[in-house]
């Protein structure tokens, strides 16, 4: 058995112990022995052979796919779209990051010129956490990925973050601006957060 021993430089106070890839890492204060270490290592034997088992029955990560051919299927805009190439991932991340520009900075002037709100710039990008933001001198970024998203949850974010342009907040103003021109902005909100945990393509 493959057995680790990590001393913290800090004052630990307790011992961990923890089984990784078969090995045992055994993280621990500096006045621990490593006699000490073994003796417990021993004592937790069936336990380290159950994580062992554990970890060796689960089926290995599936490759991330990084070439799409032509007639393949990939999401845009809620429904499937069949390429018309073949793509590998950096060339597929570009012509969604291309046809995102292209949707929603029409959506959003659609959009701006109802809602009466003109945002300084639109820039289209990748992010890893937000789906969009409106800054302070009301500049709206999107993540590209929305570009998989369904219509409807597509322009509630735009909507939404318009409505920022005149509300810097969340309150019921905010709410209100945005279902002027969105039916149930709550629940698209609930539907696009659940769409980011299920996101088909990330590509980075």
């Amino acid at each position: 058995m493959d057995i680790r021993i990590e001393r913290s430089c800090k004052r630990r106070k307790t011992i961990t112990l923890q089984v990784k890839e078969g090995a045992v890492i055994a993280r621990i204060p500096q006045r621990i022995s490593d006699r000490y270490v073994y003796d417990l290592i021993e004592a937790r034997r069936d336990w380290i052979q159950t994580q062992i088992q554990k970890q060796q029955s689960r089926p290995p990560l599936p490759m991330p796919k990084t070439h799409w051919l032509s007639g393949e299927a990939v999401p845009f805009l809620g429904e499937p779209y069949l390429l018309s190439c073949n793509y590998d991932a950096q060339a597929l991340k570009a012509w969604y990051l291309e046809q995102a520009k292209i949707v929603l900075v029409e959506r959003t002037d659609y959009f701006a010129t109802e809602m009466r709100l003109r945002p300084k710039q639109v820039i289209v990008k990748n992010q890893k956490t937000r789906w969009g933001s409106c800054s302070a001198d009301n500049v709206i970024r999107y993540n590209w990925k929305i570009i998989q998203a369904p219509l409807d949850l597509v322009d509630y974010l735009i909507v939404h973050e318009l409505a920022h342009i005149q509300h810097k907040n969340h309150g019921p103003h905010f709410w209100s601006k945005v279902s002027q021109f969105i039916e149930n902005p709550l629940q698209c909100r609930k539907a696009l957060h659940h769409f980011g945990h299920n996101l088909a393509f990330d590509l980075g």
